[in-house]
């Protein structure tokens, strides 16, 4: 592996261990505003997102 990481980074990106992780479970991440307003959509998601962030 250390081969191909080597190639990719063109050693510009020094490491000192490698390691592989093998998932074994997966759950997935929600975000608390939709726990606490039941009736929000991804868009609106986005829309807040945005204008927290002063994203047009």
């Amino acid at each position: 592996m250390e081969k191909e990481l080597l190639k990719i980074t063109l050693g510009k990106l020094p490491f000192s261990s490698i390691f592989r992780v093998t998932v074994t479970s997966v759950k997935p991440v929600i975000a608390p505003s939709y726990l606490l307003f039941p009736n929000t959509t991804e868009q609106d998601q986005i829309a807040n997102a945005k204008k927290a962030y002063g994203i047009k």
